[in-house]
């Protein structure tokens, strides 16, 4: 098969688009209200003497989680900035045929075997196609076309990875 090959030029709120869609797909409705209830039942537990070290071991993993995740955030930002304030041309390509997937920036380029790729989930907004466990690349719907989900979907398949 020829190779299936797709332009577009790279967005800094791309990678907002892309995290808001896997937090939601990750967590629906069922993350936020999670995020609310959990320093209601935190007071409870520590209201009662017996659980009180429970409560305090919870609310301190959970302080600790929500650091790391504002670090995660914060160097994913810098990475974004540093891309577009380096980089002015900010064309991305992306090919995808039988040896697997490369995409090709300004900042340098990257090939995946089918091996790596483990799923793809396309929504409104945005594609993830994930490597590696939970990496993934982000690309706009628009730009995707429609016959490169369903050649990514088919290879996946044939590998047996779970879409």
């Amino acid at each position: 098969m020829a190779a299936i090959e797709f332009e577009f030029i790279a967005a800094p709120e791309l990678g907002n688009k892309a995290m808001n869609y896997l937090l939601w797909r990750r967590a629906g409705p069922v993350g936020p209200i999670a995020i609310i209830l959990f320093p209601v039942v935190l007071a409870i537990a520590a209201a009662d003497p017996r659980i009180r070290s429970v409560a305090y071991i919870a609310g301190g993993a959970a302080i600790m989680l929500f650091v790391i995740f504002l670090l995660g955030v914060a160097h994913r930002r810098r990475i974004r900035r540093h891309f577009f304030e380096s980089k002015t041309d900010h064309p991305v390509r992306v090919s995808i045929d039988d040896g697997g997937m490369a995409v090709n920036t300004a900042a340098g380029s990257s090939t995946l075997p089918w091996t790596a790729i483990n799923r793809i989930w396309a929504g409104k907004e945005v594609v993830l196609i994930f490597y590696h466990g939970w990496r993934y690349v982000a690309f706009p719907t628009a730009a995707v076309p429609a016959e490169a989900i369903e050649f990514i979907s088919a290879k996946m398949k044939a590998a047996k990875v779970k879409l």
